[in-house]
C-alpha cells in the first residue's frame, strides 16, 4: 500500500509536472530560496513527515552532475521529461520547490498507511496546469469545488498510460511502465494560487485548502537546517521506527525503535555530493548504541576493504572512510561524503 501510493505521488508530479559579485548573488538566490520554501511549508496541512525538494537545482545542476558519466540513462531521462512536456504540455524544469507533507496512520491490523501531499511551486500558472492534468486524465476524472477552488481527481494510472509511448526504450522507461502497472490511487490536483499548485489524496489537498492545521515547530526547525540542500526531510514516526521497518527485538532493533526524529538531507557541489542524517532517541543510551554500531560497522568495513586491490573496493573503502558519525546526549549524526570521481564510478555502475 505504502509503495503503491510514493509511486502513484511520484507520477503526479511528473505529469503536473567576478567572485564577491557571485557570491553576493549566490547569498541572495539561497535566501530567496529559502523564502519560498518556507512560504510553502507553512501551507501545508499537520503532517508527521515533511520533505523539501529543490527542483530548479535538481533538474539543472544535480541531474546533470550525477548522471554525467552514464550519459545513456541521463539521455533515458531527459527524453521521458521532453515527452512529457509535448503530450501534456508541462515543463517540468519550470517547478522551483516542492513540498511534501505526509500524514501516517495506523490500520486497524497494526500497520501504518499514509496520505501525502504535495506542493510545487515555479513560474508556470498553476490554473492552467491543473487544467492540464485534467485534458491529460482523457476524461477519466470529476470535479469537487472545495472554498472556492476547483479540485480534479483522476486517477493517476489512466493519465499515465494516455501520456507514456510504449514504444520507448530503456531502463528508465520499463522502470516507469512497471510503476504504472501498480498504480491505484486516486489523485486530487488544484491551484491554491497562480503559482502554487496542489496535488496528493483528496483528504489531504482538503486539508490543505481549508488551512485549519498547520505542519508543528518541531518538523519545521529540522527543515530550516537544511532548506538550501537539494533535497532534505524530517520525520516523526507515530509508535515507533518498528512500524516502519521490520526490526529484532535486540539492543540494535530497540535503540532504531527508540528514534523520536529523523531528518537528512542531500546536496550537491561542484566537488562531489553530500548525505546527511541525523536521529533524535528517546534516550541517550540509545544513542550510544546507535553510535557504537555505526562506528563498528565503520571499523569493520575499513578492515575488510581497506586492503583490496580491487578499483571498486577501493571507492567503497573511501567511501566508509569519509563517514562521519558524531553523538551528543540523545542525538546521533551521520555524514557521509562522495567526491565526483566516485560518484561518476558508482553511477556508471548503472546499467
Amino acid at each position: 500500500m505504502m509503495k503503491t501510493k510514493l509511486v502513484a505521488l511520484i507520477a503526479a508530479l511528473i505529469l503536473v509536472s567576478n567572485i564577491a559579485a557571485v557570491a553576493k548573488t549566490d547569498e541572495r538566490s539561497k535566501r530567496a530560496k529559502a523564502r519560498q520554501v518556507s512560504r510553502l511549508t507553512t501551507l501545508l496541512p499537520a503532517s508527521d513527515a515533511i520533505a523539501v525538494f529543490d527542483a530548479q537545482r535538481f533538474f539543472n545542476d544535480a541531474l546533470p552532475r550525477i548522471l554525467a558519466a552514464n550519459q545513456p540513462v541521463l539521455a533515458q531521462m531527459r527524453s521521458k521529461m521532453a515527452e512529457i512536456q509535448t503530450k501534456t504540455g508541462i515543463d517540468l524544469t519550470k517547478f522551483h520547490q516542492a513540498v511534501v507533507g505526509i500524514a501516517f496512520k495506523q490500520l486497524a491490523d497494526g500497520k501504518i498507511d499514509y496520505e501525502p501531499v504535495v506542493l510545487a511551486g515555479g513560474e508556470g500558472n498553476a490554473t492552467a496546469l491543473a487544467s492540464i492534468a485534467k485534458l491529460a486524465s482523457n476524461g477519466s476524472y470529476r470535479e469537487e469545488t472545495i472554498d472556492g477552488h476547483t479540485v480534479y481527481v483522476f486517477s493517476a494510472k489512466s493519465v499515465l498510460q494516455n501520456s507514456t509511448a510504449p514504444s520507448a526504450s530503456g531502463n528508465v522507461t520499463a522502470t516507469v511502465n512497471d510503476a504504472i502497472d501498480k498504480l491505484t490511487m486516486d489523485v486530487a490536483v488544484t491551484a491554491l494560487d497562480d503559482n502554487t499548485l496542489a496535488l496528493g489524496t483528496l483528504d489531504r489537498v482538503r486539508e490543505t485548502i481549508e488551512g485549519r492545521t498547520h505542519v508543528g515547530a518541531d518538523l519545521t526547525a529540522l527543515i530550516a537546517q537544511r532548506e538550501t540542500a537539494v533535497a532534505s526531510f524530517a520525520m516523526r514516526p507515530i509508535g515507533g521506527m518498528a512500524k516502519l521497518l521490520p526490526l529484532d527485538d535486540d539492543d540494535l532493533g530497540q535503540s532504531l525503535n527508540g528514534i523520536r526524529y529523523l531528518s537528512g538531507s542531500v546536496d550537491f557541489s561542484s566537488i562531489g555530493g553530500t548525505l546527511s542524517l541525523a536521529a533524535k532517541t528517546e534516550k541517550a543510551a540509545q544513542a550510544e548504541n546507535l553510535k557504537s554500531t555505526l562506528d563498528g560497522l565503520k571499523t569493520l568495513g575499513k578492515a575488510l576493504l581497506g586492503g583490496s586491490k580491487r578499483p571498486d573496493q577501493q571507492m567503497y573503502a573511501r567511501l566508509i572512510d569519509s563517514a562521519r558519525v558524531t553523538q551528543r546526549l540523545n542525538n546521533v549524526g551521520l555524514e557521509l561524503s562522495v567526491s565526483q570521481a566516485d560518484l561518476d564510478k558508482l553511477v556508471g555502475m548503472i546499467k
